[in-house]
């Protein structure tokens, strides 16, 4: 049986794609995720690591969400920056060519520097720090060593098991009442997390080649999103203050604009649920975790 094996299925986007594939993915996590049903645990610290999970899997294609992308840990850890979003998607390219496999691979909206709005895949590149210039590379050397591949940068939000995403910072505080900052001069195009699993399925089903941004259509700052949540929580959306993102010590590796070009993607018929459809559908679902 063909099936999809889904490397980081453990983490925040890995778990939702897994929920996506269903009984048709083959699920690789992390050793320290005991919980988790996995067909293969593994650190992949190695290229020998990375040729027994083609020899110990059957699937016909690979959707890589392994990735260091904690900013300030990248920085403390370029070594480990460097295997995890550089080195390792350049293995996993080569042994997916070499295998006639197909790989998806995860990258992120941070590759670029950019001070127009909605970037589109093929603008300049001009990465702020170590995550995101591991990250480009690592893009790089899938486009250069894959024969069939996906590069899909992305941008979500929905329910994180550390609490630490964007939409739980919100929830959290404003669940209890609490006034809460969100930046208003950092913008993006956020997408919720069930649907951008669902469009990376559709992606990795077809025979599309190439460089995809998967995210939402509106691009809106961090403050207004945080107001957003307020309204589906039927909570005060002033209890959302605005602060500036560029007068934090965080700032200084960090890119502000962050919004992407999804026209290249509906040119090809693909339809991108609004952020209002897709913000109500994640509070539900943090809401029924609690039930």
């Amino acid at each position: 049986m063909q099936r999809t094996l889904i490397l980081g299925s453990s983490g925040f986007l890995g778990s939702y794609i897994a929920q996506e594939f269903n009984d048709d993915a083959c699920l690789h996590a992390r050793s320290e995720m005991p919980g988790l049903k996995a067909d293969y645990v593994s650190e992949l610290e190695t290229e020998r690591e990375v040729i027994e999970l083609f020899n110990q899997n059957n699937f016909s294609t690979l959707i890589n969400c392994v990735a260091l992308a904690d900013i300030e840990k990248c920085e403390a850890n370029p070594d480990l920056a460097i295997w995890l979003n550089q080195t390792l998607p350049m293995l996993l390219a080569k042994h997916s060519s070499r295998n006639e496999k197909k790989i998806v691979h995860i990258s992120t909206d941070a590759v670029f520097n950019s001070e127009h709005q909605f970037s589109n895949e093929d603008d300049i590149k001009k990465p702020l720090s170590i995550y995101s210039r591991t990250k480009l590379e690592g893009e790089k050397k899938v486009v250069q060593f894959a024969k069939e591949f996906n590069v899909v940068r992305v941008n979500f939000y929905g329910k994180s098991k550390t609490q630490k995403g964007i939409l739980n910072f919100f929830y959290k505080n404003l669940e209890s009442n609490q006034a809460v900052p969100g930046y208003n001069d950092v913008f993006f195009t956020p997408l919720y997390a069930r649907d951008t699993a669902e469009l990376i399925k559709l992606i990795s089903n077809s025979r599309l080649n190439g460089i995809f941004h998967v995210v939402g259509m509106e691009r809106l700052s961090k403050y207004e999103f945080g107001r957003k949540v307020a309204r589906a929580m039927n909570k005060p959306d002033d209890l959302v203050v605005p602060v500036k993102f560029s007068q934090s010590p965080l700032a200084v590796n960090r890119i502000r604009e962050l919004s992407l070009s999804t026209t290249k993607l509906r040119n090809l018929g693909y339809t991108i649920p609004s952020l209002e459809s897709g913000i109500l559908r994640a509070v539900a679902e943090l809401e029924n975790e609690k039930n």
